[in-house]
């Protein structure tokens, strides 16, 4: 039997795969069908080394073979990371240069955890509305120069950093001072802010991530908001359900996918009732252990660890 091929994740130290053991197991379960052994590293476990004509990698002190390992390299920018961005980054751009294969090019990773530019790069998809949003730079904030009524945006609305994930650091100002509260409050952490209108105010919110893989739609999460919530996810109190993808959203999804290229992403959409806004782009989605009571989910995370062997033996063939 040939012998696995090495997937290095490449994980901030600064969490704990403890946190959910169980989805761990499911990744390395869909791993090893995929003819990989998954293996989590930190950044601080990466030696990279060159001669001035050659270079070569080493992980925990082993020089890795190029032709047997791949980098899941996906930035992570919760709150606790935020000292380590540039680290990961550097790592990443380092690893793509030195000839081995990465899952993520840096400037996807950049693309996809900024908001505002994720919108402004897809937003202009057919079939898409986007949401209309405000960058604010918090570091030495005092007061609003540009205020959102005057460009459009209506309080209620939605605050949130431009790069963090998962309904974290997300709050709702109803008037200009609560705005300037939360902004205030960023400025601690010389966060960058957007302000966007809050969307089905008064009324029913639902959040749908359309997962891809290999560019095509295979199935969604649809995210209920909670009474009195702000964000749709479980940690926010909402309530999820697996189902088919939308007629209404596979077309722009698969647009969508197909112009970040990577083998697995899942794209966000809010509905309000009327009509889908594109949200934000998941670079590499996490699929929490929650979601694997579906088989339909259990299905699809074995296809997205396929897609990662594929886009392996492609990059493969290609360098021969």
């Amino acid at each position: 039997m040939k012998e696995l091929d090495r997937l290095y994740w490449l994980y901030p130290e600064r969490t704990r795969f403890e946190n959910d053991p169980t989805a761990w197991e499911n990744y390395r379960r869909s791993a090893k069908l995929a003819r990989f052994e998954l293996e989590a590293i930190s950044v601080d476990d990466v030696e990279i080394v060159f001669d001035g004509h050659e270079s070569w990698v080493y992980v925990k002190g082993e020089r890795v073979d190029p032709g047997r390992t791949l980098f899941h390299n996906k930035l992570e920018t919760w709150p606790q990371f935020q000292k380590d961005v540039w680290r990961f980054l550097s790592t990443f751009q380092a690893l793509e240069s030195s000839g081995h294969c990465t899952l993520i090019r840096s400037a996807q990773n950049l693309l996809t955890t900024d908001k505002i530019s994720t919108l402004m790069e897809l937003g202009r998809i057919g079939g898409v509305r986007t949401i209309p949003t405000l960058n604010i730079p918090t570091r030495d904030f005092a007061v609003l120069r540009t205020k959102p009524d005057d460009v459009g945006i209506d309080y209620p609305v939605i605050v949130k950093p431009a790069h963090w994930g998962s309904g974290r650091g997300v709050v709702r100002a109803h008037d200009e001072g609560q705005l300037i509260m939360a902004l205030r409050l960023a400025s601690a952490a010389e966060l960058t802010m957007v302000v966007q209108p809050m969307l089905g105010a008064g009324g029913t919110l639902t959040d749908v991530r359309v997962m891809c893989v290999d560019q095509r739609p295979a199935l969604s999460a649809v995210r209920h908001l909670g009474p009195n919530k702000t964000v749709n996810n479980s940690g926010g109190g909402g309530r999820t359900e697996i189902v088919p993808v939308p007629e209404d959203l596979v077309a722009p999804a698969t647009e969508i996918a197909e112009r970040i290229g990577t083998p697995w992403i899942g794209v966000d959409f809010l509905y309000d009732g009327s009509d889908y806004h594109l949200c934000e782009v998941e670079i590499d989605a996490y699929i929490p252990k929650s979601w694997m009571e579906s088989p339909e989910m259990a299905r699809v995370l074995d296809l997205r660890f396929a897609s990662y062997r594929r886009r392996f033996d492609l990059w493969l063939e290609a360098k021969s």
